[in-house]
């Protein structure tokens, strides 16, 4: 079973400031797919061929989601230009929703996957257990839906993939901090 270690970090994120800077179309989604596979290593998952192709699918088939969720920010983004106080508040609305989908699928698709489940049964995992854990899923969404929404200098679809990381990232604090401790 392999490991998460700090170079693996290290690597990600001179690839996301790579992917940002050089500005190739569809870079948010290789770095985002990136991020998915060594995911599998910071959830600690059996980082097998299998586990791969499972996250490989589960990314393939939140793509539109995603795209979805990069539109209606978009929205939000011209709605704050022309100051049209409803039409923020209703796509907020949206992309908050959205969110919550992106992070049930995306983020805690890891915690409660087991090697031999299909991405159907990832699925069907991630909303049975909304209901035992509510407030945890609300704050993890809030984290990516906020820093999804910040007005900072990223363009939507990277802003969602710092989302998404940020997420993973809240959940698994201890094992990031351990990575860091264990260097120094």
């Amino acid at each position: 079973m392999a490991t998460l270690k700090l170079k693996h970090l290290i690597l990600f994120a001179i690839c996301f400031l790579l992917l940002v800077f050089s500005e190739i179309p569809s870079g948010s989604l290789l770095a985002l797919f990136a991020w998915m596979q060594i995911s599998v290593l910071l959830w600690q998952k059996q980082f097998t061929t299998k586990n791969q192709i499972k996250f490989f699918v589960l990314f393939l088939s939140l793509i539109p989601t995603f795209f979805l969720w990069g539109a209606v920010n978009s929205f939000i983004s011209i709605y704050t230009k022309e100051s049209h106080l409803i039409f923020i508040l209703m796509y907020g609305l949206l992309s908050f929703i959205v969110s919550f989908l992106i992070t049930i699928f995306s983020v805690f698709s890891y915690a409660y996957s087991q090697e031999q489940d299909t991405v159907l049964e990832v699925y069907s995992n991630c909303i049975a257990k909304i209901k035992d854990h509510k407030l945890i899923f609300f704050y993890t969404s809030l984290i990516v839906f906020g820093v999804a929404i910040l007005p900072i200098g990223l363009s939507e679809d990277y802003r969602i993939v710092l989302g998404v990381v940020a997420a993973h990232i809240f959940l698994k604090h201890e094992q990031i901090k351990k990575l860091f401790i264990k260097q120094i």
